[in-house]
């Protein structure tokens, strides 16, 4: 499994518009090993990315090209929203059950009245 992408950090870098040696000046490492991470021939410290990120104000995950779903703070109160739209829903219609339910004990019982026989106690 692949830990470190540099492609990465270059696009991040760039997205930016740091320059590699204005990168590596800015986070205390030298030029020539900055370069080794974005050739792909070195892997930079967590203690380096740490520094890369901060600097970047980016994410680790992004710096080393790492995918993570990650569901904002919107999505997340917009699905809570469509969830509470269904249980409404579905309580009107549990309601709406036990009413019509309620209508066809009271039609039955009368209807039983009317044929003089005896209701029998659910």
């Amino acid at each position: 499994m692949e830990v470190f992408n540099p492609k990465a950090m270059q696009l991040v870098a760039k997205k930016h518009d740091v320059m590699v040696f204005q990168l590596a000046h800015q986070v205390d490492i030298p030029a020539d090993t900055m370069m080794e991470y974005l050739d792909g021939r070195k892997i930079p410290s967590l203690e380096e990315l740490v520094k890369i990120a901060d600097y970047l104000d980016e994410p680790i995950d992004a710096i080393i090209g790492r995918r993570v779903k990650v569901k904002s703070v919107e999505a997340q109160a917009e699905r809570a929203e469509e969830v509470k739209a269904q249980i409404d829903m579905y309580r009107e219609e549990a309601n709406d059950m036990l009413l019509r339910a309620r209508e066809i004990e009271i039609k039955a019982k009368a209807l039983l009245k009317i044929l003089s026989i005896p209701a029998t106690a659910p």
